[in-house]
């Protein structure tokens, strides 16, 4: 398994390079680099923002968790 997997890494590099020997490899290359960037630069803008996101689903959990499971089914007293 693991040398299929070998043989199928080198080959793809194998393609990798001489794609990128030809013409059309210098445009591939600016589009992945274009696309590594804008990624990059979503990374910053969403990040922080699915942090408020993630936090505001966990309160309403731990309230919804707390109003119905503590408070119906675990009911203590």
């Amino acid at each position: 398994m693991k040398s299929k997997l070998l043989k199928a890494l080198v080959t793809m590099e194998v393609r990798v390079k001489e794609f990128v020997k030809r013409e059309e490899g210098e445009f591939g290359i600016g589009w992945v680099i274009g696309v590594a960037i804008v990624l990059i630069i979503s990374a910053f803008v969403l990040v922080p923002g699915l942090r408020g996101f993630a936090e505001d689903i966990m309160e309403k959990v731990e309230g919804w968790y707390s109003n119905t499971i503590e408070a119906k089914i675990f009911n203590a007293s």
